[in-house]
């Protein structure tokens, strides 16, 4: 079954009523949202007004987290991983978002990749960090490119507005490829690849 399609409709509803909805049999999600205003980096005198909204499993658990971020548990047995995300707007070169992803998180190998994609005006990439330390950790990004009041942002530069994820097991956990491959990988995926976005620069 396809999810991603599925999620993308409950977002619809979710980003109105933002009650948990039924999507792919049992499994069910809930619309979360993030702002930020925060200067842009890289460009001094600036402010951004830059909201998202995701899409996430119900079955994470909230946790705290700073102003401006999400943070969530996940997992089962013996297990769990921490989530969290946030918002960053920085000025950086020109491109497609698929490479301006893919620069930021690159692997040494294809079996680091868990996720990406392309879906205008954006793109995303999850993906494991390549460690010697027990402790799993991934990181996932979608990036667009922001609209900026006009002479703003120089030439040949884009302010890139990024929902950035990170994940990490927990010290002595057991977490076998299954857990980040066929789980979390794809559900912050799944979240990347519905997310709704605006996002805008301007002078402070």
């Amino acid at each position: 079954m396809a999810i991603r399609p599925l999620i993308a409709a409950a977002t619809a509803s979710l980003a109105v009523t933002g009650a948990a909805a039924p999507a792919a049999g049992a499994a069910t999600y809930r619309s979360f949202g993030l702002t930020s205003s925060a200067p842009a980096g890289g460009v001094a005198g600036s402010t951004t007004s830059f909201r998202a909204r995701v899409v996430l499993p119900t079955s994470w658990k909230r946790l705290s987290a700073p102003a401006g971020a999400l943070r969530f548990r996940e997992g089962h047995g013996n297990c769990f991983f921490t989530v969290t995300l946030s918002l960053r707007t920085r000025v950086g070169a020109s491109g497609s978002p698929a490479d301006h992803v893919a620069a930021d998180l690159g692997v040494p190998a294809p079996a680091y990749l868990l996720d990406g994609g392309e879906r205008p005006p954006g793109a995303w990439r999850v993906t494991r960090d390549a460690t010697a330390n027990p402790r799993i950790t991934l990181h996932g990004e979608y990036a667009r490119v922001a609209h900026a009041d006009a002479g703003l942002i120089a030439g040949g530069q884009s302010a890139w507005a990024e929902i950035i994820a990170s994940a990490s097991s927990r010290p002595g956990d057991q977490c076998h490829s299954g857990t980040y491959r066929d789980t979390l990988g794809p559900a912050l995926g799944d979240a990347f690849a519905t997310a709704r976005t605006m996002a805008y620069v301007r002078r402070a």
